[in-house]
Order: C-alpha cells, then structure tokens, then sequence
C-alpha cells in the first residue's frame, strides 16, 4: 500500500474561513429552501419560488467555491491557484517571481500575495491572506518563502 505525499506547496483557506462557509451554505439552504423557495411553492408563486432558487443556487456555489481556495503544487511541477472564481494552474516557467499586495478587502490594508508572471500579468492568489486573529498557522511571510522554494526547486 502507498501513501500519498503531500504536496511541496499546499495552502489553504484557514479552517475557521471554511467552517464559516459550511454554516453559511446550511443557513442559506434552511432560510431561502425550507422557508422561502416552499412558501412560495405552497401559494403557487413560481416566479418566486423560481428565482429564489436560482439565488440558492449561486449561494451555494460562492460559498462552496470560497471554502475550496487553495495554492498547491502538483505532482508533475506545475502550481494551481485556486481563487473563489476561476482557477489557473500554472507551469513553473511560467511564473517570475511571487511578491506582497496590498489593498484589498473593505480596509485596503490587507495584504496577501501574488505571483508576477513571465507575460508581465499578476495573479492574486486568494487563499494568501494575513493571520486573522491568529486563527492561520503560517504568515504571509512564510507562505511567500514557501512558493520562492517551490519555484527555485523547480
């Protein structure tokens, strides 16, 4: 039997962030489903009951989406950033350097990270972010250092 090895580079969303998003997808499936989408069914407002539907189910994926961020190595070398709505994965050549950001949610003082990349685009890695009320293990200081070891490994 073989094990599997974990991958060189693997962050995530903290697990506080993800177990708030598990709460959110059961409040929005409890208030808007078994409230909301079966009231309407109940006094035949399908229109309602409809779009309340389609609202449930872009809830849903956001908050599944939001719970998934992640940047992790793959086993053939290449990167795969996983923001809350599009994912890239990445060859090692195709990455310049990763640097910090600044600027961002509501204060503009978070800082996470980016990766600067050999066409001279940037791509925000979402799932870098700053200890949060020392709910994170490692810093953005040591995630960058891990993803500059990755790319100099490579």
């Amino acid at each position: 039997m073989t094990g599997s090895l974990r991958p060189a580079v693997e962050i995530r969303t903290p697990l506080f962030a993800r177990i708030a998003s598990g709460v959110m997808a059961v409040v929005g499936v409890v208030l808007l489903a078994a409230d909301l989408v079966v009231g309407g069914v109940r006094n035949s407002d399908w229109a309602a009951a409809l779009f309340l539907s389609a609202f449930l189910v872009v809830w849903l994926t956001i908050v599944v989406r939001t719970a998934r961020m992640a940047v992790l190595s793959t086993p053939d070398g290449r990167l795969l950033v996983r923001n809350q709505l599009r994912s890239r994965t990445l060859d090692r050549s195709e990455i310049e350097d990763v640097r910090r950001s600044s600027g961002g949610f509501l204060s503009g003082s978070m800082v996470g990270l980016q990766l600067l990349l050999t066409d001279g685009s940037v791509l925000a890695m979402q799932a870098v972010l700053p200890p949060l009320f020392g709910f994170r293990r490692q810093t953005v200081e040591q995630q960058q250092e891990q993803l500059r070891q990755w790319l100099r490994d490579g």
